[in-house]
């Protein structure tokens, strides 16, 4: 199991930070006992993100080829006027 390298504690615990001038939040792994910061994180669970953007693609990608199949329609209705 990893020790801080501060404390020599074992245990660590999640923080959110802002960090100066920066654009983003991030979260940092932190010794749970001294609070040094041992590792950085994505704030967000980039993972997570990804699928739900595939799943909102996927609907996205179904209307438009539903619109384009009734467009078509359309298309040979007025072609048979």
């Amino acid at each position: 199991m990893a020790k801080c390298g501060h404390c020599n504690h074992v245990g660590t615990k999640l923080e959110e930070i802002s960090p100066a001038h920066g654009k983003f939040k991030m979260m940092a792994v932190c010794c749970s006992a001294c609070g040094s910061i041992l590792g950085t994180t994505d704030y967000l669970n980039t993972g997570a993100l990804l699928k739900e953007a595939e799943v909102e693609r996927s609907k996205i990608k179904s209307a438009i080829t539903d619109i384009r199949h009734v467009v078509g329609q359309i298309a040979d209705i007025l072609k048979r006027r």
